[in-house]
């Protein structure tokens, strides 16, 4: 998706080669991230990041179709934590900076072709493409800063980057970018009323470890799960979790629960590594999820949740869950929904519920509230009383999706 935002060319206009024009690059996972694409100022051309893709890559595709054509910015706005960006369904952070050194130092050659005629931001003899990065906490602390320094090297580009949190004031966010590699004149891409206007923050809770504890210390780099839903459950507006590098190599991994469930109760954005990859285990002794909180707005994407004892997620009333490239597997409840018990609002797609059993109604899921199925299926559930797959007393919409084989005795 483009959007382009100028008083001179409608969308999807052919740019000619002497117009200088900003780039501006936005992760969907960012809360209300449409305000931001509808508030940019003029000369400016929007590209959206998505959820399911590696985001690297898709700037780079897009850097390469604009080779010829002027920029003087690139903006990129995502979650962000010490020395980490969230951009698509890739972690960009110093431990992975060399991982993607191929694609960044493509960065580097574009740069270098547009910035042969773009107009000077910089105070320097030689003309440099800004990057600049909005995410919270990004250029904080030694790691930080080396992430900062070390983007700088493999892309060719100043950068401009943060420390603190990004966006509301009210939530103690700002959209300062105080940290720069080189002297620099910084033109933010959204007007003052949309900066004014947006209401969430930029940050992400990266976890690093496979354990369960949590032992109150946010600084000491030990992240697990349940850790970042605490920090995110005590950080007010909507936050995001990703996996760290200890997740990002062939082994699957697996993360079991010893300290009972994990509640979330503020709005939420789990980004894992996939449902073969990242399994979240009840340990059979505890559900896995709950969504708490009135009104609240929780995403899952790319996880495995089994093992959960009393279902594997429970969706109270007034909440959203939505649930993507996702398994629930082999959970069990002693009352109804074996899998999901949903009491709010459940969205599913391109999910899979199987191999789930409840004693009662709902094997698979037990829906009260209102349930949506998108290129779903519901497989291999059993219940003892009704509903093998699903059990409903609420709203059901299916699309595209596929149950069969369950079954209720």
């Amino acid at each position: 998706m483009a959007t382009l935002r100028t008083p001179h060319f409608r969308l999807n206009s052919v740019i000619p080669t002497s117009y200088t024009h900003n780039l501006v690059f936005i992760d969907t996972a960012v809360e209300d991230y449409q305000s931001l694409i509808n508030g940019v100022i003029p000369n400016t051309e929007v590209f959206v990041i998505q959820p399911t893709q590696n985001g690297v890559e898709q700037i780079t595709k897009i850097l390469a179709t604009r080779a010829d054509q002027n920029f003087n910015s690139i903006h990129i706005v995502c979650h962000g934590a010490p020395g980490s960006l969230q951009l698509g369904n890739t972690h960009l952070g110093l431990d992975t900076l060399e991982y993607h050194s191929q694609q960044l130092q493509q960065w580097q050659k574009i740069f270098s072709t547009s910035s042969k005629t773009a107009k000077p931001l910089v105070t320097s003899a030689t003309t440099v493409t800004n990057l600049l990065v909005y995410g919270c906490n990004v250029a904080d602390g030694d790691v930080g800063a080396e992430f900062v320094t070390k983007l700088h090297q493999l892309t060719g580009a100043n950068i401009a980057a943060s420390r603190q949190l990004i966006g509301n004031a009210a939530l103690g966010g700002n959209w300062e970018l105080e940290i720069r590699t080189a002297q620099m004149e910084v033109t933010l891409p959204f007007t003052e009323t949309t900066q004014k206007a947006y209401a969430g923050v930029l940050a992400i809770f990266t976890v690093n470890n496979t354990g369960d504890a949590d032992d109150g210390d946010a600084n000491n780099g030990v992240t697990t799960l349940r850790e970042a839903i605490n920090l995110a459950n005590a950080t007010a507006g909507d936050d995001a979790i990703a996996f760290g590098d200890v997740f990002s190599d062939t082994t699957p991994d697996t993360i079991t629960l010893t300290s009972g469930q994990l509640t979330i109760t503020d709005d939420l954005t789990i980004l894992g590594t996939g449902a073969s990859k990242l399994t979240v285990s009840g340990n059979n002794a505890s559900k896995v999820f709950e969504i708490a909180g009135l009104g609240r707005d929780v995403s899952i994407d790319g996880l495995k949740i089994a093992n959960g004892n009393d279902s594997a997620i429970l969706v109270n009333t007034n909440t959203l869950l939505s649930l993507t490239n996702s398994n629930i597997s082999d959970n069990t409840a002693t009352s109804s929904g074996g899998g999901i018990n949903n009491k709010g609002t459940l969205k599913l797609t391109n999910t899979n519920v199987f191999g789930n059993t409840a004693t009662s109604s709902g094997g698979g899921i037990a829906n009260q509230g209102i349930l949506s199925l998108t290129k779903s299926s519901i497989f291999d559930n059993t219940a003892t009383s009704s509903g093998g797959g699903i059990y409903n007393s609420g709203t059901v919409d299916i699309t595209g999706s596929t149950i069969s084989g369950n079954t209720a005795r």
